[in-house]
């Protein structure tokens, strides 16, 4: 069975507060495909992780493994909140990166973290894990753009290299770094041949045409 590995920003999840709303119509939508395909789901902190680190910087806390441990536990959080949406369905949670591949499950969530990796970098290490040659990166942009969309003469790319994206973001990533997809996943989805797709997942129609395979609106990155 095919493998669709997807991304869940943390701004999708909860914006302002959990929006039930849309985890009920994304459960709807990748279960009417879980007879197609075997989802793997990652989950990321979003503006959960950036206020709790934001507000430890401003008690004082200057550790990036301390700020780096509330960006997990805030993705791990997000996590558990797939896991109870799509609880009727069985999932699985797995915590261990060896396991990944080990799982019959149609629907698994992601639970495992560690020091140092962004979300972005986990689900390029469990596509590279369960042999999925595509990581669906889901957040709150429609695409990747020639610099902030909302500057002047901005130009959104539909496709790109990786050296064009790392040309744009840059080859570094700190903990609660907001980037359309962390350059140093980037250099790992890179070595393994790997595409990354970035979207905006609000647009469910549209996320339902990437999943199928079909045209969408996003920028598809790859290896020249």
């Amino acid at each position: 069975m095919s493998k669709k590995v997807i991304s869940v920003g943390g701004s999708l999840i909860v914006p302002n507060k959990v929006d039930v709303g849309y985890l009920t119509q994304l459960r709807q939508l990748i279960n009417s495909y879980t007879n197609r395909y075997q989802f793997y789901l990652i989950a990321g902190g979003g503006k959960t992780a950036r206020d709790y680190q934001d507000a430890a910087k401003q008690l004082g806390l200057e550790s990036k493994r301390e700020l780096d441990d509330l960006g997990i536990r805030a993705a791990l959080l997000n996590s558990q909140l797939l896991y109870s949406i799509f609880f009727k369905e069985r999932p699985v949670i797995i915590a261990d990166l060896n396991a990944f591949n080990q799982s019959q499950n149609k629907i698994v969530i992601n639970g495992f973290y560690q020091h140092g990796a962004s979300s972005d970098r986990i689900a390029v290490e469990v596509a590279a894990r369960v042999g999925a040659n595509q990581v669906i990166n889901l957040s709150n942009i429609d695409m990747l753009y020639t610099k902030n969309p909302k500057e002047t003469g901005a130009q959104p790319i539909e496709s790109a290299t990786w050296e064009e994206v790392f040309a744009i973001t840059g080859d570094e990533w700190t903990p609660g770094m907001n980037t359309p997809f962390d350059p140093i996943a980037g250099r790992l989805a890179q070595r393994h041949g790997m595409a990354v797709v970035i979207a905006n997942g609000r647009d469910l129609k549209n996320l339902e045409r990437i999943i199928a395979e079909e045209k969408f609106v996003g920028t598809t990155i790859k290896s020249a």
